[in-house]
């Protein structure tokens, strides 16, 4: 892997120091006036090395830091050398610039895997920027193309990411330890519905629950093999807020019920898991749930009411 090394970090070695304007400050005349030529020789000789030793540490710090990483110095002064030089306008470092910020979405997009055309790019690019002005119904039209073309690409990407979770071998260990587990329930008499979740009954309670209306619950989260993730008081719940998995748990009961809700990953936490509630890719998951009752008032929401993550099949 090569960087290319960006500079921009000398300008905090001239933070300390104080520049005071003199005269017009008219930048053709000002070492006319300001001070002796021996000390702009001596300033000139001074910020030269400093920033030469500054530059050469940042090369070899970057290098010493990752092997990986060669940075070419020939390259860099060459660089140096374009912005420093005096044939330029401030309108062409603009476009400098710019080229510099296309460089780097062109390098993110070949990191994703979708190297795209830089010549192409370079062409629509000119064509639009000589033009006397991009109507803005034209532009607007140009932004809602690439913003959905960008979302199928985030989600072609998410899906590879999740097929290539899946195909891990701890996933698929995973998968079918969760599997066991809740095969084991369906044999000792819980239920398996057609989304994949084995319901455990204890209690089926009274009626059906709404799930426009709030109740209040006892619900605790665990792991395929009995260990706690999240538990605690009775909590109000509105139902059509949950999840898939705590949805369909919530209407296999009615009032009073209780039961013990064994989730596939697609139903509760996805094909890549939650790393922050250590739930790991292709983790089954188990909800113990009691619906106490209709809840009277508005309370805080339950830690795991939203959607945790993307599921792509």
């Amino acid at each position: 892997m090569k960087k290319t090394l960006i500079p921009i970090l000398a300008l905090s070695l001239t933070a300390g120091l104080t520049f005071n304007s003199c005269g017009s400050g008219d930048a053709e005349t000002a070492n006319d006036t300001v001070v002796a030529q021996t000390t702009i020789d001596s300033l000139s000789q001074a910020y030269g090395k400093l920033m030469g030793a500054y530059f050469n540490k940042s090369i070899c710090d970057t290098e010493r830091t990752d092997s990986t990483i060669v940075i070419n110095r020939q390259d860099f002064i060459k660089g140096m050398q374009l912005v420093l030089s005096d044939d330029y306008s401030e309108d062409f470092f603009a476009g400098v610039m710019a080229g510099v910020q296309i460089q780097k979405d062109l390098k993110n997009y070949a990191n994703q895997g979708t190297a795209l055309n830089r010549q192409e790019i370079l062409t629509l690019v000119r064509n639009l920027v000589l033009q006397d002005s991009v109507d803005e119904k034209s532009y607007k039209a140009y932004q809602d193309t690439m913003m959905k073309l960008q979302e199928s690409l985030n989600k072609t990407l998410e899906r590879r990411e999740v097929e290539r979770a899946k195909a891990t071998p701890k996933a698929q260990a995973n998968y079918n330890a969760g599997q066991a587990i809740a095969d084991k329930a369906v044999q000792a008499g819980a239920t398996r519905t057609a989304s994949g979740l084995v319901a455990n009954i204890q209690n089926p309670g009274s009626g059906k629950i709404d799930p426009n209306k709030r109740y209040l619950v006892n619900i605790s989260l665990k792991h395929i093999d009995g260990k706690t993730i999240n538990a605690g008081d009775a909590v109000q719940i509105l139902p059509n807020q949950q999840f898939k998995g705590v949805q369909e748990a919530l209407g296999l009961i009615g009032i009073g019920g209780k039961g013990t809700f064994y989730l596939t990953p697609e139903l509760g936490f996805g094909t890549l898991g939650l790393p922050e509630m250590d739930i790991e890719p292709q983790e089954w998951t188990i909800l113990d749930i009691e619906i106490i009752g209709e809840a009277d008032s508005t309370p805080p929401s339950l830690p795991i009411q939203t959607e945790p993550t993307t599921n792509i099949q």
